[in-house]
């Protein structure tokens, strides 16, 4: 019953809660009105779904009654999940070992900042571009809404939701010629409100992300030059903002050996770790089928631990080994980024849209992932087809086979799929079909990821212009201090010797 209602949440009420947070109307039933006629097509495709499934079963001569359509409803909703944990694991046991191995060389990663800087200034114009003509918009149909117009509340709602500088300095701006400025409806408002929402908070993100991005360039080009240097001692380009203890712990000796020596070869050692790991994981998404002999290294692991009657070595395999496979899965979605809709932001910038897809993509990850491992490790009988004792998360959470075209095709041969995955993200064949699309990734062998890499370097050299200009003043102000401090003490040593005289 609790996987019921689970399911119950992530098929209707997350839905809404998408589209209610999207949805530019002023009040709440308006909201939920407009949050309804969107998911209508996303009901609707569930309900062709089960139609489809419902005369298969009719077909098939198989009984119809409240635990086999709940079966049905579980064995959906995790093969569904399952299709989805292929896929991101494809690309993630490749991505995760590639990406702590780059991380170790402090260039490539300055080039990547580089590429991803001339990237978002480009995204920085398109959203400063995007708010000014809203903003527009909104002066043209404020400029026809006087404060007795049944609309201006609403105007006032709008309003509300800008900066004070933002909003100031378009009142000062006079209003422009817009054809909504004759005829303003509630239809023209809702739609600005949705469009400014979405607007400013690309605006907000774009912003935090180049303020943070500048930082780690800054942070990066000091490693790279320490590196290239003899002497010992890391030195910043700008004064570190440290705590007193801190800083007389961590000394700049201390840090240059931590970020030009032993930060690269531990990041390194611990990328050829998950490399090896990931190797294991694909064996045996290919092997766990065979069940004589046992060839799946996970399935073999645990039946040596369980013939020694060694319950904390079962525990701990299966928990770092759910723990990297869910890591690899994860790291996959929250790269994900389609277009504007979703996109996971750091620094407290997502939007509640994505929070909320975020979320629903973890729950319907969840169980199909902890399904997949109980089959490598040989504890699915529903799968393997080898008579064990069933488990307590299976007995509640159901299996994936009431269908059998899901029980003998798709449980067995849609995980062998991840080897074609893993060697398509090692040979970036995405990165590649993008670029050619005219989405540029970032690649090594690239001329035009070389061009946006020296675009990106110029462009944080000129943001980062005011920085230099204010250490060599902090640098001048202190020279000037200690000069007129010498002239000082010069000065009173020789009236002392005046005076003496």
């Amino acid at each position: 019953m609790g996987s019921v209602n689970g399911n119950f949440d992530l098929r209707v009420i997350l839905p809404l809660m998408q589209s209610y947070t999207k949805a530019g109307d002023f009040t709440f039933g308006s909201k939920l009105r407009s949050a309804l006629i969107d998911n209508f097509i996303y009901y609707g495709s569930y309900l062709v779904i089960v139609g489809i499934l419902l005369l298969y079963i009719a077909f098939t001569n198989m009984g119809l009654d409240g635990a086999k359509l709940r079966a049905i409803a579980a064995s959906a909703s995790n093969t569904w999940g399952m299709f989805w944990l292929v896929l991101l694991l494809g690309y993630g046991l490749v991505e995760v070992p590639r990406s702590i191995w780059h991380s170790a060389s402090t260039l490539h990663t300055l080039h990547h900042a580089y590429f991803h800087a001339a990237k978002l200034s480009q995204e920085r114009a398109e959203s400063n571009e995007r708010v000014s003509d809203l903003l527009q918009s909104m002066r043209a149909l404020g400029g026809s809404i006087g404060p007795g117009h049944p609309l201006r509340p609403h105007m006032d709602v709008i309003e509300s939701k800008v900066p004070t500088e933002l909003l100031d300095r378009v009142r000062r701006q006079p209003p422009p010629d817009s054809p909504h400025a004759d005829v303003p409806s509630e239809k023209a408002l809702v739609r600005l409100h949705k469009q400014l929402l979405k607007a400013l908070q690309n605006q907000r993100r774009v912003e935090t992300q180049w303020g943070l991005l500048v930082e780690k360039v800054v942070h990066l080009e000091d490693t790279y030059r320490n590196s290239l240097s003899h002497d010992s001692t890391f030195k910043h380009s700008t004064p570190p903002n440290r705590h007193h203890l801190i800083s007389y712990v961590y000394t700049p000796t201390i840090e240059w050996v931590w970020r030009c020596k032993v930060r690269g070869c531990l990041l390194r050692a611990l990328a050829v770790f998950f490399a090896l790991v990931s190797v294991v994981v694909v064996w045996s998404e290919l092997t766990f089928f065979s069940t004589n002999p046992t060839i799946s290294l996970f399935a073999v692991f645990v039946n040596l631990a369980k013939a020694n009657y060694d319950y904390f070595t079962i525990e701990v395999i299966s928990s770092l080994s759910m723990a990297y496979i869910a890591l690899c899965a994860y790291s996959t979605l929250f790269k994900i980024r389609v277009l504007n809709l979703y996109y996971l932001a750091p620094h407290h910038q997502t939007d509640e849209y994505s929070l909320i897809f975020s979320g629903m993509m973890l729950c319907r990850l969840t169980p199909p992932m902890c399904l997949n491992f109980l089959s490598l490790i040989h504890m699915d009988s529903h799968v393997i087809k080898v008579r064990t004792e069933e488990t307590h998360y299976t007995q509640i959470m159901g299996h994936m086979d009431v269908i059998r075209i899901i029980s003998d095709g798709f449980n067995i041969y849609f995980p062998m799929m991840i080897v074609a995955l893993c060697l398509a993200t090692y040979y970036s064949l995405g990165s590649r079909l993008l670029s050619a699309l005219g989405f540029q990734q970032f690649m090594c062998d690239d001329d035009l990821t070389t061009d946006l890499i020296e675009e990106g370097k110029t462009l944080i050299n000129r943001g980062t212009g005011h920085v230099d200009i204010i250490c060599c003043i902090y640098t001048f102000h202190n020279s000037s201090l200690c000069i007129i401090s010498f002239y000082i003490q010069m000065h009173q040593k020789y009236r002392d010797i005046v005076l003496s005289l």
